[in-house]
Parts: structure tokens; sequence; C-alpha cells
């Protein structure tokens, strides 16, 4: 049927559902081909679907239209409106706009049910599998989106930017909910933990004026991400700052107080990764450093970390990010170093923290922890993959195995034990200023060092002293049966 354009009208459910695209695509597509679909209408003329093709033959002075005439009410109507738009290419804030007029419709329809109905329909209904279906998205995205509108309503933006994932955006905001309802520890422990081979303190470790000038050998931190999982209540959180240009010198200066208690022969490894904005690239980490080295700390190797389990990219347009810089900095150039060679081989090679025997190695208190092949072997290099050492990708194993919340970003076990050894000898102290569930602190004992941690968040703290203090255990273990095993 042929109509005039004027007599079509625009459909009020179309703008609080959908945004108005570009569509001059759509103008050339007109303009080559003519209109291939007729425009949907009500006995109103009011559009039920061709909204956008309504659009642009408007801009292309069309007099006249075909369209197609359904008889529908209301609600009808609003279900042929979302069913046409199944194929479109949607944003998730448009899925939930869908979702909540759907949910509306069917919130409408309960219990005006004939008999013969309720006994046809006798099955209880998935409101929700019902919904997805007709909006042609999974029930579960659909469920883990709404739980984020109602959690944190503006990840849902950053989510359609491809800052960050649905999945990842989910299990962030569960993980703190799940944090929130750990009893708080505070009452429970005191604010400084401390035991004859590590302490914790419940702090920020802005402020380190509970330990003393050169006191620590080894640093070994990852610290919080610029505008990456900041989904906790605390007020002024480090990643949480508006520009990156305000993080780079907030970061570098709370960093910066370690070089106090560093010994002068100390290392400090910085773990950190990068983050786009507005689609650039911004290179933190190594702004970061640079703002460190002109503070005079020493850089002696970019390391760059190859993870194995990279999380998948939303992004279309750049590859996805599969690798993190290592900082090696230090406060003077005659720091403790200890060269670590790796096997002349192609077949992998991991660092084994108990074996019998170690010739080459004396790093460790019980003579464990050495790598294979150190007679033939070659300097390490800065390209860690998994051949080098078994770096699994950053999980929650170790909170689910201890139990207490689970850790926002905590870095593979492994990945930790080489500098270690490369920078410390038993004995010595070794220190995490952003600690975490304390993996630093779980090695650095299992080397036979000792340990201190700082965790501003005392959630932690359970699944801390929960997991240095096995870690003491399988260390005094290892020591009496190596000591036994020397006996006889």
């Amino acid at each position: 049927m042929i109509v005039d354009i004027s007599k079509l009208k625009i459909n009020p459910f179309h703008s609080q559902i959908y945004q108005i695209n570009d569509i001059d695509d759509l103008i050339e597509s007109i303009q080559q081909s003519g209109l291939l679909v007729p425009i949907v209408v009500n006995k109103q003329f009011v559009i039920i679907s061709g909204f956008r093709r309504y659009l642009a033959l408007k801009k292309l002075e069309y007099t006249e239209v075909q369209v197609e005439i359904k008889d529908c009410d209301e609600n009808d109507e609003l279900l042929l409106l979302i069913s046409y738009n199944k194929q479109r290419e949607k944003t998730n804030r448009e899925i939930l706009n869908e979702a909540k007029y759907l949910k509306e419709i069917w919130g409408q329809k309960r219990g005006r049910k004939s008999d013969d109905e309720k006994l046809e329909n006798s099955e209880p209904v998935d409101t929700r599998k019902k919904i997805s279906g007709i909006m042609g998205i999974s029930a579960g995205n659909l469920s883990k989106l709404e739980y984020i509108e109602k959690q944190k309503p503006e990840l849902i933006e950053s989510i359609d930017k491809g800052t960050i994932s649905i999945n990842q955006a989910h299990t962030a905001l569960k993980k703190y909910e799940e944090e929130k309802r750990v009893i708080n520890i505070n009452t429970v422990l005191p604010t400084t933990i401390t035991r004859s081979n590590y302490s914790i303190y419940n702090k920020s470790s802005d402020d380190l004026s509970d330990l003393p000038d050169n006191y620590i050998q080894t640093i070994f931190t990852s610290p919080p991400y610029w505008n990456k999982r900041t989904f906790s209540d605390v007020e002024d959180e480090l990643g949480s700052e508006k520009t990156s240009e305000e993080f780079v010198q907030r970061m570098a200066n709370h960093l910066h107080a370690s070089h106090r208690i560093l010994k002068k022969e100390g290392s400090f490894f910085l773990n950190l990764g990068d983050t786009y904005y507005n689609k650039c690239l911004q290179s933190i980490p190594h702004r970061i450093v640079i703002e460190l080295v002109k503070k005079g700390w020493i850089l002696r190797n970019t390391i760059i970390w190859k993870k194995r389990n990279t999380l998948p990219s939303t992004v279309k347009d750049n590859l996805t990010p599969t690798y993190e810089f290592i900082f090696h900095l230090v406060k003077d150039r005659s720091y403790f170093y200890e060269p670590i060679l790796i096997p002349n081989l192609t077949t992998p090679k991991t660092v084994n923290i108990i074996s019998q025997k170690c010739r080459k190695s004396k790093l460790s208190a019980y003579g464990s922890v050495c790598i294979g092949g150190l007679k033939d072997g070659k300097k390490l290099e800065d390209y860690w993959t998994e051949d080098t050492v078994m770096t699994a990708g950053a999980n929650q194993s170790i909170a689910k195995k201890y139990g207490g919340a689970d850790h926002p970003a905590p870095f593979p076990f492994e990945i930790v034990t080489l500098p270690i050894l490369q920078t410390s000898k038993p004995g010595d102290v070794v220190m995490d200023i952003f600690s975490g569930t304390a993996t630093v602190g779980e090695v650095a004992i299992l080397l036979g060092r000792k340990y201190v941690g700082y965790e501003f968040n005392p959630n932690h703290n359970e699944i801390q002293t929960k997991r240095l203090d096995d870690a003491i255990k399988v260390y005094n273990e290892t020591l009496m049966s190596n000591e036994l095993r020397l006996a006889a």
C-alpha cells in the first residue's frame, strides 16, 4: 500500500527504547536500490518498524512511501516493534530498555488467564527466557546486564564503549558483593598481624612509618590499575582518579615512599598493566616509571610478561592485549643480584619450589630451588612466557582454597619466584605494598625469606594469615625432611 509520507507518525516507544543511529549508509542504499522493505504501521499510521527508513526517506524528500498495516493493540504493537528489531545491532542500554518494557507487558498479563489457558499452560513460565528469546539475546547475558544495571548502572556505558566486557563487569561486581558479606576481620584480628616469619599491616602503604630505613631487601608489587576494577566504596581509591595524569603522579608518589625503607642493595619489582581511554592506550606503566626515575630510582630492566590465559577483548578495532610489564628498579648501582640461568633447550622448564637436589643454587634455606639444565644454561632473558615460568593467567583459585574474599587481580604464584631468587638471600625480608591475597608472601616464605605486607582492606586478613601460616608449615616440614635425609 502506497501512502502519503506525511501521514506517518513516530512511535513514542521507539525513542524511549532505541537510540537514533547514523542513517547515511541507509540513505545511500535507498538511493541505489530504492526502498526494499515496506514500513510497518498500525491502523493510525504509527510506525511499528522502519523508523530509520522513514528518517532516510524524509531526508531524501520522498512524498510517498510503501507501508504494511498491522491490526494490533498497544501491547502487541510494542511486542512487534521489539520483534522487528531482533536482528538489529543494539547497545546494551537498548537491550535493557527492551527488557524493561517487555516485563511491564507480561506483568500486566499476569492473573488474566482464562481457566482453559491455565490448564493449557500449567508449566511455570521463565519470563526472562521468554523475553530474551524475543530480543535475540541469551537469558544468561540478560541476567548479567540486569544485575550490572542494578548494582552500578554507569558500567553499562563502559560496556557499550568496549572498555569492559559483560562478563568482566559482572564477575567484578559479584566479587565485590561477596567481599561485603565477609565478616569484617578487624573485629577478630588486630590492625597489625605479626608472626615469626611475617607481618601484615592493615593500612595504606603510602605511610610506611612503621618500618625503619634500609629494612627491606626485595619489593614485588602489583598496584591498582587506572580506571579498572574500581568497585569498592572507598573514597578517593587509587585507580579512581579522573585523569591518567592525576593517577600517574599520585601512584609515582605512593610507590616512591618505598625508597626509604628499601636497602641500598635492594630491588623493587613493579607489575603494572596499561589502560585504554577514549580508544587511546595511555602508556601509564612507562609514564609512572619515568616519574620514579626522575625521583632517583634506577631502571634496570623492563620485563615483558606474556600471559597465557588472557581475557577476550570485546573491542573489534584493536588487538587483544596479552602481556604486562614487570619493571626492575633499584636505588643504587651496587644492588644484590644472583644471575639465574635457563636451559639451552626447547623443552619448557619451570621453577621447582620443593625439589630434593640442587647442586648450583644456594638461594633457598633448604637447598631446594633451582632451574634444571644449569650446566649448559643461558642467561635469563627479559621476555617471560610459560616456557620461562609457568605463568597461568591470573585466577581466583587461592581465594577459593583458603576462603575469604576474592582479590580483584592476583598474579600467578610462579611469576614472583624468579625476582625473589635473583635479588634476595634466605632470611632477607621481602615486601608487597599491595599485599592482596599474599601471593608474594607465600612465595617468600617457601623460599626461606621473611615477609611484610601492607593491605588496606581487612577482609583479606583471613586469607592472608591462613595462606602464610600454611606456607610456614610446608617450609618447616620440608626443612625437617631434608635434615633427616642428610642425617641418614
